[in-house]
């Protein structure tokens, strides 16, 4: 292991998770690096958190890296009975291998055994494979600790809590031009887009309007700083995420772009389990003068 590369705690309320951006960017090379900064992140963390959703009363098969045999395996080190989880902070860093980067996980795991809800804590590395633009191969995870005993005061973090972050991260990242999201890239040719830029309106089928969109955001890259989620009272199959996102970039004429963007993804869970994507609403707002720094959320 080299060193540090980047380094967040992720807060899991309802607003999501946050991570630390790299300084304040204007030239093309500090463009390309914010997008391949945030465009990996938001990849790798997507699939993070689809491992750790598929821990909690996981009805559908979810394949990691080499194959879902790999799943199989490691989660004979887990608890049966899995009821939350709740990730206590993760450290990204990079590896002496050029295009590897590590999640150091801590996660404090509540499960059922007999008739009592029992803890556990645990110290994990995720280990990826990563190119430019590419989807992040989950190659390996070993574990360093795992506690008993350990106490959580805080409920929510079930496994409704990790599928709209693994959609949230993995929608940002394809944005962001990432390729191989298949949560994302199987529902795309079905979802209707509608955008909003002060008085520039347009909507239609997402590949166009995304495509459009680019004429405001050409290159760049996307930083979760909000997510709430809001379910049908009357429709318990139907979820809304709500997204406050920061972008920054340039536009097709090479001026820097600072962009506070609110956005509406509207599910609907199948008779089957899975989340289909309906219609994606994104409304530009004023920017935040001061820009975001250190750890929010």
């Amino acid at each position: 292991m080299k060193h540090i590369f980047y380094s967040f705690i992720i807060i899991m309320f309802l607003e999501g998770v946050a991570f630390a951006a790299p300084a304040n960017s204007t030239s093309v090379s500090e463009t390309m690096q914010r997008q391949a900064y945030t465009s990996t992140m938001n990849a790798m963390a997507s699939q993070l958190m689809a491992w750790y959703g598929s821990l909690i009363d996981a009805p559908e098969k979810i394949v990691f890296g080499q194959g879902f045999q790999q799943w199989v395996d490691y989660r004979k080190h887990y608890p049966i009975e899995i009821k939350q989880i709740e990730l206590i902070k993760a450290d990204w860093v990079t590896t002496d291998g050029p295009v590897q980067y590590q999640f150091h996980v801590d996660a404090l795991i509540s499960y059922q055994q007999g008739e009592q809800i029992k803890t556990q804590s645990v110290q994990e590395i995720f280990l990826f494979q990563t190119e430019f633009l590419v989807k992040p191969a989950l190659i390996d995870v070993t574990r360093n600790k795992a506690e008993k005993g350990a106490k959580s005061s805080h409920t929510g973090f079930d496994r409704m809590h990790y599928k709209v972050r693994t959609i949230a991260y993995a929608w940002l990242a394809y944005m962001d031009g990432v390729q191989g999201l298949e949560v994302i890239e199987k529902q795309i040719k079905q979802v209707d887009y509608a955008f909003a830029i002060g008085d520039n309106k347009e909507q239609g089928e997402l590949i166009e309007i995304i495509a459009n969109r680019g004429s405001y955001l050409a290159q760049g890259g996307s930083i979760l700083r909000t997510l709430d989620v809001q379910q049908d009272e009357h429709h318990s199959d139907q979820i809304t995420l709500n997204l406050i996102i920061e972008w920054k970039g340039i536009n097709q004429a090479g001026k820097p772009v600072l962009a506070k963007i609110h956005q509406e993804i509207e599910c609907q869970i199948q008779a089957n389990g899975e989340w289909k994507i309906n219609f994606i609403k994104e409304k530009h707002l004023l920017p935040d003068i001061a820009p975001w720094s250190g750890l929010l959320c």
